[in-house]
């Protein structure tokens, strides 16, 4: 699966984007009422 196309799921459920350091993006959403954060390289 291409980046791309995870960051599109990502934002599809709700997950947005909080910051950024190089080529690392870290989007932040919830998962069953619990914060959750992901980091895309």
């Amino acid at each position: 699966m291409k980046y791309r196309d995870v960051e599109k799921l990502l934002t599809a459920h709700g997950f947005e984007l909080i910051r950024q350091q190089g080529s690392h993006r870290h989007f932040q959403g919830f998962v069953d009422g619990k914060r959750c954060i992901v980091t895309l390289a």
